[in-house]
């Protein structure tokens, strides 16, 4: 286990001079396993900090993925990717989603956030869905859903970004286990296999270069949420 002064100076790294407000965005950190089969309900699985779910009883495989070295359609040489396959996965009004807590509802409030990430698509198509949401928490605010964009991957990676404005959390009541929710819908009743890579979520209008950390910076990070018997969770419950 991590000392308390070592879990929060883990925990103050994203807000000190930190860009990336998500967590394990390269997908380096994988404590849990490199692959995952079978029905998930907002499921911790796979990399860290990444949480899953699907509603139907059809395929659904979380994996790890590597980069051919020397490869030049993601810049910067990452080393692994995330798949995420579903088989008509159905819901309303959504299917399959991957999101991330960022701890703490008031981070990017009243504040102009992008988003940015590489993506493809193995297999299938479909326009995805990128959004937040504001969690207010147990005893909080009622949720405040937000759409950033949509995008419909091709067989090659592509970087996509989109800028979004959080509303004010002025008036509102938060609770404990508040956060801000970052996510990536899936098309309905659709068969598809999404590939994602370098995940950014950082205050302002552009889309910058993405932050490279350290893999000890980036574990420590992740190590604050994560508790061996397979959930993850932080003193808030994130």
């Amino acid at each position: 286990l991590m000392r308390a002064e070592t879990a929060q100076d883990a925990r103050d790294l994203v807000s000190a001079g930190r860009r990336n407000l998500i967590i394990n965005g390269n997908f380096d950190i994988w404590q849990r396993g490199t692959s995952t089969t079978g029905a998930l309900s907002n499921a911790f699985s796979g990399a860290d900090r990444w949480r899953f779910h699907t509603r139907s009883l059809t395929t659904r495989n979380i994996s790890r993925q590597a980069f051919t070295n020397g490869q030049t359609d993601v810049p910067g040489n990452p080393i692994y990717y995330l798949r995420f396959e579903t088989s008509n996965d159905s819901g309303t009004p959504n299917g399959a989603y991957m999101m991330q807590r960022i701890e703490d509802v008031r981070v990017g409030s009243g504040e102009d956030v992008t988003v940015s990430f590489y993506a493809k698509a193995n297999s299938g198509g479909g326009s995805f869905t990128v959004g937040f949401s504001q969690q207010f928490g147990s005893g909080g605010s009622s949720a405040v859903d937000i759409v950033a964009g949509s995008f419909v991957p091709t067989s090659s990676w592509k970087k996509y970004s989109f800028t979004v404005s959080l509303p004010s959390i002025s008036g509102k009541t938060i609770g404990t286990n508040n956060y801000l929710r970052f996510d990536i819908r899936f098309p309905v009743n659709t068969a598809v296999t999404l590939d994602t890579s370098k995940i950014q979520v950082e205050r302002g209008r552009n889309a910058t270069d993405f932050e490279h950390r350290s893999y000890g910076e980036e574990l420590a990070l992740c190590q604050r949420y994560y508790q061996s018997y397979g959930l993850e969770t932080d003193r808030s419950g994130q």
